[in-house]
Order: C-alpha cells, then structure tokens, then sequence
C-alpha cells in the first residue's frame, strides 16, 4: 500500500506518522545540522534519498498517536494560530501605513 491509499484508510494519523517516521530515519542527519539553511537544504532533499518506504511504515507503530490525538492537537494550537495570524495582519498594516507615510 502506499502512503496515501493509508491516508485515505485511516486518516491524517498516517500523515503524521508517516512525517514522524521519515523524521526518526534522518535523526542523526538532522541534529548534526547547526543552522536554519542548513536544515532546509536537508529537508528539501532528503524525502527524495528514501528507497525503502516499507521500512518507514515498519516504523509507525513506534509513534502512539491517533486521529482523536490529532483533533485535539488542532483544537489546542487553533487559537494560538489565530493570534499569530492577527499579529501579522496587524504587523504588515502598521508596515503599509509606514510606506504610505514615508511616500
């Protein structure tokens, strides 16, 4: 089965797992990277250097979280999300003002 004949079978858990799994395989890659750039150029690659994605999927039973954990997950960082996202509507307004002005 592939990753996404999964997601439609149980659900975004095997999305997750499926990240989680990618992320436990490059574990020591990843935290022997020592700046930002460095990880992106990693993160950007990596997904494309994986050749046995049955092991990734023998990994899922290594991570315990399920939909109802996801759901509430979402629930919880829902309205710290929205704040940030206020935050830089209300940062890019104060910026657009301070154009206008400076024009």
């Amino acid at each position: 089965m592939k990753i996404f004949d999964l997601f439609f079978l149980k659900g975004s858990e095997v999305l997750f797992k499926t990240c989680l799994a990618i992320f436990h395989e490059m574990r020591r890659e990843i935290l022997s990277i020592n700046d930002f750039g460095e990880l992106f150029v990693f993160l950007d690659s990596f997904p494309k250097n994986i050749e046995d994605a049955q092991a990734l999927f023998d990994k899922f039973d290594l991570f315990d979280i399920t939909n109802e954990d996801i759901w509430k997950l979402r629930k919880q960082m829902r309205s710290t999300f929205e704040k940030d996202l206020q935050m830089v509507a209300l940062l890019k307004e104060e910026e657009q003002k301070t154009c206008n002005f400076l024009n």
